[in-house]
């Protein structure tokens, strides 16, 4: 699941993020419910029509699409939450090897050798990454 304390780095705002998170547990659904549900927490309720703005701006970013039912717009994430956390992740990713190249690589690597977990992580992905080059020819 996508912490909600990473949003500024997933490139979100901390009302798109809830949003599309209420997309991601309710499945498509018209802004009136996804307004509905994120106001049910809030002490100050949102406006519908600051609800469909940011809705439409997810859209923009192609994180949503909607369809018009009569009046109303249902809108439905276009990726998971997991696709989204590894094209975030990926774009990040060389976003920092592009501008610190090595030692980028190198501060990846002491934060993997740090977690025993990660690095276990990593050998499996390596190990699958060898076969299937194997598989490949390569």
């Amino acid at each position: 699941m996508v912490r909600q304390d990473s949003t500024q780095i997933l490139g979100l705002g901390p009302l798109e993020a809830k949003l599309l998170q209420v997309l991601w547990r309710q499945g498509p659904s018209l802004a009136s419910e996804v307004e509905r549900v994120v106001n049910r927490r809030r002490k100050e309720p949102l406006a519908y029509t600051t609800v469909l703005n940011v809705l439409l701006n997810l859209e923009k970013k192609g994180l949503v699409d909607h369809e018009v039912e009569g009046r109303a717009y249902r809108f439905a994430p276009k990726v998971t939450e997991a696709q989204f956390a590894e094209r975030r992740a990926r774009d990040r990713s060389r976003e920092l090897l592009e501008f610190f190249g090595e030692a980028a690589v190198s501060a990846f690597v002491a934060e993997v050798r740090a977690d025993p977990e990660l690095a276990a992580q990593l050998r499996k992905l390596v190990e699958e990454g060898d076969e299937d080059e194997g598989e490949t020819g390569s």
